[in-house]
């Protein structure tokens, strides 16, 4: 290994250990003006490194010549152009690319699948899946399987060949999360729909709070992903560890849509939190007067 090559190594492998500390030591939290609870924002979450190390790869990829670049690198960078025969090219002539397909980057941590599987075309995933063998399954080290890389890029068309080939609903990632929490961090109902008749939990709790995927649908007002999660029997009273139900969440956040919708699910008017506040008192307490006649 060359000098200028052990230096792009350390400048990412540093950056990537100062990122995953920041996110475990100082992980960001939901901040409401309204009254009821403070929980950690499952947006996007299992990829906030991700987008930072991207970064940087791009950084040293534009400063580098393309055949000094370590070969995760390389890879990404054939990704970003849509080079797609040389992404072949690469790795059919890369020498013992069968047994090494699944291994965890060194650059990065992350796999040439789960890699991919965050924005690459379908042929590319189809390639590295039928061609060369990679695990569907596989996780890299923040236990990021290419399912939940799929549904954080909105990519449906991935992540059903991805279901097609074995992929699991129920892995979890470090933060807990799986691919359902990922893609309902954005509402997508249709891959929820997906993930769901696949076998996905619709009553996972997927943080320390016991925060359920009905609960962020409601408190994020995503109306046609909690009408999917209700239609796959999501618990509908389920409470989190402060007592919080999703009525609780969508009625302290003025979603009169998604309280009409738990009501009309028969949701539980009555049930209060830790603090002694019914979904009602959340209401009123923040000059929601509409929310608070639909709870009378």
């Amino acid at each position: 290994m060359n000098i200028k090559h052990f230096k792009i190594i350390f400048i990412v492998a540093t950056l990537w250990l100062v990122v995953v500390t920041i996110k475990f030591t100082f992980f960001p939290k939901t901040e409401h003006n309204h009254q009821h609870h403070s929980h950690e924002n499952p947006h996007h979450a299992p990829h906030t490194h991700e987008e930072q190390v991207d970064q940087v790869v791009q950084e040293v990829s534009e400063s580098t010549s393309f055949e000094s670049l370590p070969f995760s690198f390389q890879v990404d960078q054939l990704i970003q152009r849509g080079d797609f025969e040389n992404f072949k090219r690469i790795l059919s002539a890369k020498e013992n690319v069968k047994e090494t397909i699944d291994a965890i980057s060194s650059e990065d941590g992350r796999t040439l699948l789960t890699r991919a599987s965050f924005g690459a075309p379908l042929p590319y995933i189809k390639y590295l899946v039928d061609e060369m063998g990679a695990d569907v399954n596989k996780a890299d080290k923040e236990e990021i399987t290419p399912l939940m890389e799929a549904a954080a890029s909105e990519n449906i068309e991935v992540l059903s060949y991805l279901l097609e080939r074995g992929a699991k609903t129920g892995a979890k990632n470090k933060l807990g999360a799986d691919a359902l929490t990922i893609a309902l961090s954005s509402g997508d109902a249709a891959m929820a729909r997906l993930l769901l008749k696949n076998g996905a939990d619709p009553n996972h709790k997927w943080n320390k709070h016991g925060v359920t995927h009905l609960m962020n649908a409601a408190r994020n007002g995503h109306l046609d992903a909690l009408k999917v999660l209700l239609s796959f029997k999501a618990n509908i009273n389920t409470q989190d560890l402060e007592g919080n139900t999703a009525l609780h969440y969508a009625a302290s956040e003025g979603f009169k849509s998604i309280v009409s919708e738990l009501l009309r699910e028969n949701a539980t008017k009555t049930i209060k939190n830790q603090q002694g506040n019914s979904p009602l008192e959340l209401a009123r307490q923040n000059n929601f007067k509409e929310i608070e006649d639909l709870l009378k």
